[in-house]
């Protein structure tokens, strides 16, 4: 399915704006997570080109493109198996493999704090809460490796598909009234408390990912339309309608600090739209199956890891062009270890094994053959 190509071209997307971009554009902040001192070294012309394309950040498409394949194929899923094996087959899906690259993140960071003479900087209980996605946002904690907020967003978009499962596996359009709900609360919430930067973390997270829940609802329609549920203007209007209403509430973070968004997120749309209408031409190659295949463990391990590992190499004297090919090569490689030894075996031989005791796992079990 060509939704599985797009996964693999949004995780380069996504490695390619961090050691690209966020590496050397927001050096301080990369040091401070990373735990080591800010490079100093000149920006390749590279970076500076892709800094200049206007509109476009290839980091938030890639997690544009991550949000609309997930809308799209969750349905799928539950038409596959009932409530119960969904959560096991998620749970199975996401918690494992993120738990295998937040050690990677981990030892990154200790190693580069030991080397660089720094103190490492989270607690314990801050590490653990860290290890499960969707923990560590709804108690306030700091995110450690840059990109768990994606994934908390997708457990709570799991939750959302797991309670109005009936309707999604049938094409109800009544699923839709969810994300207008969820547009109406956000928009009364910014209304009466313009600017607002909540000190309850909950109210929070409630603001800040409530307008990627209402995107990620394109994704759904793209299932409907896929499925035929309802005819191309249809699917227009409503994907018009789901996209501004991402638009207009994701303003009401900051009045507007997230108009940036709008253009990256466009353009994974109309990349989306583009792979879908020649799905049956969609080029299939050895790199894309490749991405495809390792795009999970490839975006949990790669951020600040990489970032360890650039600004080490930058400091050993290797020229940048060697110093990012060769802090690619070792996220492809960590990712590919990760994939064989942990995300496989979770999704097939750990599952057998639970099968003669829960019939909910037996039943993602056989989803999944």
């Amino acid at each position: 399915m060509f939704a599985n190509s797009l996964r693999g071209v949004a995780a380069l997307s996504v490695v390619v704006s961090h050691y690209f971009g966020v590496f050397w554009g927001d050096r301080v902040f990369v040091g401070k997570i990373g735990g080591f001192p800010p490079a100093d070294e000149p920006t390749p012309s590279v970076v500076l080109l892709l800094d200049s394309l206007p509109s476009v950040n290839a980091g938030v498409l890639g997690v544009a493109l991550f949000f609309l394949i997930s809308g799209f194929v969750i349905p799928f899923s539950l038409q596959k198996m009932d409530v119960a094996g969904f959560i096991v087959n998620r749970l199975l899906r996401i918690v494992p493999t993120y738990a295998a690259g937040f050690a990677v993140t981990l030892t990154a960071i200790w190693w580069s704090s030991r080397y660089y003479g720094f103190e490492f900087p989270y607690q314990k209980w801050q590490v653990i809460l860290h290890f499960v996605p969707g923990l560590r946002d709804s108690i306030g904690f700091p995110n450690i490796d840059g990109i768990i907020w994606t994934l908390e967003i997708e457990v709570k978009f799991y939750i959302i598909a797991a309670t109005m499962a009936s309707l999604l596996r049938n094409g109800d359009l009544r699923v839709f009234l969810f994300p207008l709900a969820l547009f109406a609360a956000v928009v009364i919430d910014g209304e009466l408390r313009p600017g607002s930067t909540d000190s309850n973390h909950l109210l929070w997270q409630f603001r800040y990912q409530s307008p990627f829940l209402i995107f990620m609802f394109i994704g759904v329609a793209f299932n409907y339309s896929y499925r035929k549920k309802f005819l191309l203007p249809s699917f227009v209007c409503l994907a018009a309608a789901l996209f501004c209403g991402f638009y207009i509430s994701a303003g009401y973070l900051t009045r507007g600090c997230f108009t940036f968004l709008t253009g990256s997120y466009l353009t994974a749309l109309l990349i989306f739209v583009l792979a879908s209408r020649v799905s049956d031409r969609w080029i299939d190659n050895a790199v894309l199956r490749l991405l495809a295949a390792i795009s999970y463990p490839l975006y949990v391990c790669h951020a600040v890891a990489g970032y360890v590992v650039l600004a080490a190499l930058l400091r050993s004297g290797i020229p940048a062009y060697l110093a990012l090919l060769l802090t690619c090569a070792a996220a492809v490689a960590v990712s590919l270890l990760i994939h064989h030894l942990i995300e496989v075996p979770t999704q097939h031989v750990d599952i057998r094994r639970l099968r003669r005791f829960f019939p909910a796992v037996r039943d993602a079990t056989r989803a999944r053959r």
